[in-house]
């Protein structure tokens, strides 16, 4: 079989749209028919927009790829999954999985992007339950993510990073990783927004839930964790979610499993260890949130909150939605 026949292979499992049509711009020798497809992923119109064919199957961005394509959406749309999950946005998606990306590449010839790595609920790999290595240069918005993330891995010696030296810096990812493992399996459907705005608060900046972790500057990205922020206190709640490198998104899943009593006061005060100042049980996180009611940020996520919940929200969440109220006196 000819590298042309390895790149013409159907989508593999979980892999990306704009990753199947990077290998089959590459069928075509001197790329001439697929300049318009290229176009879209790269002229200014497009490259400073939210474009992202990926994670919205049969809308606007996925038709006009298929139509620079000559193919019809409808057809194409059957061979990838519908996103489903918080998606973070392609200009900064950077998150992948080494081992997935050589396996990839003993199949089709290159390295592909996969659907689960842009998702913030995600920061571990869902096939080989490592921690998501984080690339550390502007990916820009290209069908190439995949492949520029790959040839970028060796750079800095970021690649001896391994799961040793991460579970001793880190005690506590067993119990983040196993907190993705139970949302992905037996997601609670009702409460994935209410989900959303509790990872919203943990990511924030302005509570330093994630501090610790963000001084590691493990993969030398911190997502402008220590930088003034430019934006509104709305927005930077929504900013700095999607800015987190996995590790940080990792431990904002912790305290989530937390709050819904997926893990314990001692199992999370345990993986902690002494040498954490940051809460390590439900009351200290209410408390720690709290101190910080001079600020705006608590306030808007208590409402945020408050207006999802109904009659089929979990219990675990409306206890620490009555907390909040409490300490902020809301």
């Amino acid at each position: 079989m000819s590298l042309q026949d390895f790149w013409s292979l159907p989508p593999l499992t979980d892999e990306v749209f704009s990753s199947w049509l990077f290998r089959r711009t590459l069928n075509d020798r001197w790329m001439d028919s697929n300049a318009p497809l290229i176009n879209l992923f790269t002229v200014r119109e497009y490259g400073e927009s939210y474009f992202d064919p990926d994670y919205g199957i049969g809308g606007a961005d996925f038709i006009s790829c298929c139509q620079a394509i000559g193919d019809i959406p409808t057809k194409i749309g059957k061979l990838f999954e519908a996103s489903q999950g918080w998606v973070i946005p392609r200009t900064v998606r950077r998150s992948y999985c080494i081992e997935c990306m050589k396996e990839s590449i003993r199949i089709c010839g290159l390295p592909v992007y996969r659907r689960s790595w842009g998702l913030v609920m995600m920061p571990f790999c869902n096939q080989h339950g490592e921690l998501l290595h984080q690339g550390s240069f502007n990916s820009e918005n290209k069908m190439s993510l995949g492949l520029d993330l790959f040839k970028k891995h060796w750079d800095n010696r970021l690649h001896e990073i391994d799961s040793t030296l991460l579970n001793k810096t880190f005690p506590w990812l067993q119990l983040s990783r196993n907190i993705q493992a139970t949302l992905s399996t037996a997601p609670l459907i009702q409460s994935q927004l209410l989900q959303k705005i509790l990872m919203q608060l943990f990511l924030s900046r302005h509570f330093s839930f994630t501090s610790y972790e963000a001084e590691q500057n493990l993969w030398r990205s911190t997502g402008g964790f220590f930088e003034p922020s430019k934006h509104s206190s709305r927005s930077s709640l929504h900013y700095d979610a999607l800015m987190a490198c996995t590790i940080i998104r990792a431990k904002a899943l912790l305290y989530l499993g937390r709050v819904l009593n997926l893990i314990s006061d001692e199992e999370m005060a345990t993986s902690l260890g002494d040498y954490y100042f940051m809460p390590k049980s439900l009351v200290e996180m209410i408390a720690h949130i709290g101190r910080a009611k001079t600020h705006s940020h608590p306030y808007i996520a208590y409402r945020r909150l408050q207006c999802f919940v109904d009659d089929r929200t979990p219990k675990e969440i409306i206890t620490f939605a009555e907390g909040l109220k409490h300490v902020l006196k809301a």
